[in-house]
């Protein structure tokens, strides 16, 4: 289907059609009301019947395909031309398009590498770490316990005072089934998860683990981030508590084990829970609950209460089932507490003219951030988006349950981010709906792929990431989202989406367009590259023998000083089973492929290359006179005698196949 909505043979016949509809069916439907007074009345109804159904027919089934073959499809452009234009406005418009400012990527041929360094913003925060490798890190490492587990990785900043940090963040949560089971256990003794890991994304240490932040039981916290220090540090509320606790009973919670076969224990002062002083509740809560030991256990008093709904996304659903959750909810530490965010989604499937997403919807707005304390449970809905027309109905159905964005902590402020599901759902439609002139859309000229890397050794699609980059014409570093784009049907890069995630650009949609005519290599492109440099081969060789594997992690794409650098880091895991530990990164920039130990080496080497260009224009003809007077000397002297040895090689085997071809006559 070219578009959706009103077309032409919907604007000139089928509305037209249904209004001659409704008069005949009128008409019908008199005919009906005047046989009830003739003595033979089924020839008028019979009569109309006959004409609603056969007008039904003709204007339905049959004029419509015939306007469609002999007027529409010979002309489809001209006379779809004023539908397809609305067509396109609105979708762009229901899926946020609108807002995208497209800006051109200037890049620099010959860029000078020399004077960037590790403390570079782009470079101080690069990632090392990607969540796969890292979240079997984080169970062998920093659970401890069969019964706690770090279910998620997720991405956050936060400030210093020398810049933002980007950290890698977990929480760590009970699993009390892996406790011995019983209810007792399940439910009054282990109630609630503890602490958390976080690690810089761009460290590692000296046996390629990730260099700790804040770690162990109880938490400790490194020096450089004071801030991260708890008060707060139970999980009462998270990911995984998929069933009710039962507080302050007779029984001790389990906080922490402390080492030397102790462990530490806790009573649950929060706010939340329903109180089961009243032999009446228990008894209700036993029918809901189908448990017995709700009436019969001894170990229930009068100040004890039950915590119900402690996964933050049913409680969050359960308080606002009219909106959409995103299924990545985040860790954030503030104020010594814990909190969830999670972002919510106003969404429709009947907002007009635009084309429907695969996920059902054809609008979507982030309206919403939702935040839930881990301890307390307290959810609170902050209003990020005012202008969206659907969050604004709501708000009136329930004035009290939604606080405007200005209201939210500003430690919570800081950790905002543009949601991934969002932004994916966005580059799919811009694919196609960056088109926005209806010639170049009807004639597919120019649609765009999302691209693929290798991980893992297996082809993938590449997932947007966040990073913090210093943006073009930007005088300090920023918390983004991004990812690129490659033509339909090609592997080159073309541009790149990024949203902005930092206050007061939060929010903002940016499309860096790389210029045309010139070739900049894409992802596979890369991964080729990196594939075929000798050096990297022989140590991808070498470690995917003696009883370990190599992972190729995710491939980044960084804008940096007019130019663009590509990294990939390697992890190697053995077939122990152990954790996967970073082993090296890749730059490739320019014509450059380099490999090395940290960021740091890996930039050194780049700078003693010779720069040469990455981006390849239309070769040039030159004289053999200019190669050797301009060209010989940029060579590097072992492979310019490399390549003299290759030439008289095969300068000598073109003088034998003369020889052997065209005999000396005597």
């Amino acid at each position: 289907m070219l578009l959706t909505g009103v077309d032409f043979t919907a604007h000139h016949l089928r509305i037209f059609g249904n209004n001659i509809l409704t008069i005949i069916a009128i008409a019908s439907a008199c005919l009906l009301i005047c046989s009830l007074f003739r003595k033979h009345p089924l020839r008028l109804i019979f009569t109309g019947l006959g004409l609603w159904l056969g007008s039904l027919v003709l204007l339905t089934l049959v004029v419509p395909p015939i306007v469609e073959a002999l007027m529409v499809k010979p002309n489809q452009f001209i006379v779809e031309e004023e539908y397809l234009d609305h067509h396109i406005q609105y979708t762009r418009l229901g899926f946020g398009l609108d807002r995208i400012k497209e800006q051109a990527y200037e890049l620099n041929l010959n860029a000078d590498l020399s004077t960037i360094d590790k403390s570079h913003p782009s470079l101080t925060n690069l990632r090392i770490w990607d969540w796969r490798p890292l979240l079997p890190a984080y169970n062998q490492l920093q659970s401890f316990r069969s019964y706690y587990t770090f279910y998620d990785l997720d991405i956050d900043r936060y400030p210093t005072p020398s810049g933002q940090k980007q950290v890698m963040i977990a929480a760590r949560e009970l699993e009390a089934g892996k406790a011995e089971n019983s209810w007792l256990n399940l439910h009054l003794t282990y109630t609630h998860g503890y602490g958390l890991a976080m690690n810089e994304v761009s460290q590692a240490n000296s046996v390629g683990q990730p260099l700790f932040l804040v770690k162990d039981l109880p938490p400790v916290v490194s020096p450089a981030l004071p801030e991260l220090k708890l008060v707060r540090p139970e999980i009462y509320f998270g990911e995984r508590q998929n069933t009710y606790s039962i507080v302050r009973t007779k029984e001790k919670e389990f906080d922490y084990p402390a080492g030397a076969g102790k462990t530490m224990t806790t009573t649950y002062q929060g706010r939340d829970g329903i109180s089961l002083r009243r032999f009446l509740t228990r008894i209700l809560f036993a029918a809901k609950l189908q448990e017995s030991n709700l009436i019969l256990s001894g170990y229930i008093k009068d100040e004890s209460r039950i915590l119900l709904h402690c996964n933050i996304k049913e409680r969050v659903s359960k308080l606002a089932p009219f909106l959409g959750l995103d299924s990545d909810p985040y860790l954030v530490v503030a104020d010594g507490r814990l909190f969830w965010m999670i972002d919510a989604y106003t969404t429709s499937r009947y907002f007009p003219y635009a084309k429907r997403h695969q996920q059902g919807f054809n609008y979507i707005r982030n309206s919403v951030k939702a935040v839930v304390d881990a301890y307390h449970g307290t959810v609170d809905f902050y209003v990020i988006d005012p202008t969206d027309p659907l969050i604004a109905t709501w708000q009136k159905i329930f004035p009290k349950m939604f606080k405007p964005f200005s209201a939210m902590p500003t430690t919570l402020q800081q950790h905002i981010r543009y949601p991934e599901f969002l932004f994916t759902i966005q580059q799919d439609m811009l694919l196609t709906y960056h088109l926005t002139e209806p010639k170049s859309f009807y004639e597919k000229e120019d649609y765009w792929n999302i691209p693929t890397q290798i991980y893992d050794n297996n082809q993938e699609t590449l997932e947007p990431y966040y990073v913090t980059l210093l943006l073009p014409g930007e005088e300090e570093e920023e918390f983004l989202l991004m990812r690129p784009f490659t033509p339909q049907g090609k592997q080159n890069m073309i541009s790149w989406l990024v949203a902005r995630c930092d206050q007061p650009h939060y929010g903002d949609l940016i499309l860096y367009q790389l210029p045309k005519g010139t070739n900049t290599y894409g992802p596979m492109q890369i991964e080729a590259r990196i594939g075929q440099q000798p050096e990297i081969t022989e140590l991808i060789t070498l470690w995917n023998q003696n009883q370990s594997r190599l992972i190729r992690g995710n491939l980044l794409i960084i804008p940096l000083e007019k130019t663009i650098l590509y990294a990939e880091p390697f992890y190697i895991v053995s077939a122990q089973g152990q954790s996967p530990e970073f082993k090296k990164i890749v730059f490739v920039c320019q014509d450059q492929v380099v490999i090395g130990d940290s960021i740091g080496e890996a930039l050194q080497r780049l700078q003693k290359l010779k720069d040469q260009p990455f981006f390849v224009d239309e070769p040039k003809v030159e004289t053999t006179t200019n190669l050797g007077s301009r060209e010989i000397k940029s060579i590097d002297p072992e492979i310019l005698e490399k390549l003299e040895i290759k030439l008289r090689e095969t300068l000598e085997l073109i003088e034998e196949a003369k020889k052997t071809s065209n005999p000396q006559k005597k």
